[in-house]
């Protein structure tokens, strides 16, 4: 009820779920009602190894890791990779699903689209939160009606800035300046 009620408030719809047991697969389905309902974009990041709970959201992010424990493909064929998740995409009604790749950048595949992003990090000093990093970075850039590729380069650029920081990190608007 409180999700709903103030669901006008907001211009983009992030869950993150970490698979602690407090967010349920009825529970995940009516926040995702809701929020088509009121026409709101939806970004995901979750560590559910079955992504069909997310069916119609606009971008799912997974790490490679992720991405394979969740589809059983070989992590070196890359080309399966892109074909499982542009099949994935139509099967779930998925706008798109952003596969973070660590030092190899990042992956934006839909139905019929893909595109990589090379990553910009110089030194890597330490992964954590990046990939919580581009969610929030790209659920922003969403919320502010910035595109998705446009969107995943502030992201990509980010998440460079944080992993070149020790422990988790945050960023600020000095780091884009």
């Amino acid at each position: 009820n409180i999700f709903k009620k103030n669901i006008n408030k907001c211009n983009v719809v992030i869950i993150s779920d970490y698979c602690k047991g407090t967010l349920s697969e009825t529970f995940l389905k009516k926040i995702i009602k809701i929020s088509k309902e009121n026409n709101k974009k939806i970004v995901v990041d979750t560590k559910k190894m079955n992504f069909s709970t997310f069916k119609g959201v606009d971008l799912i992010t997974p790490n490679t890791d992720e991405f394979i424990k969740a589809t059983g493909i070989n992590k070196s064929n890359e080309k399966k990779l892109i074909q499982t998740a542009q099949k994935m995409c139509e099967n779930l009604d998925l706008k798109g699903i952003l596969i973070t790749r660590s030092s190899d950048g990042m992956l934006l595949v839909n139905k019929s689209y893909k595109k990589k992003i090379n990553s910009v990090a110089k030194d890597v000093y330490d992964v954590t939160g990046a990939g919580d990093t581009v969610l929030a970075v790209v659920a922003l850039m969403k919320a502010i009606g910035i595109d998705t590729l446009l969107a995943l380069n502030f992201a990509n650029y980010a998440a460079s800035k944080v992993i070149e920081k020790q422990g988790t990190a945050v960023i600020s608007i000095k780091d884009f300046l």
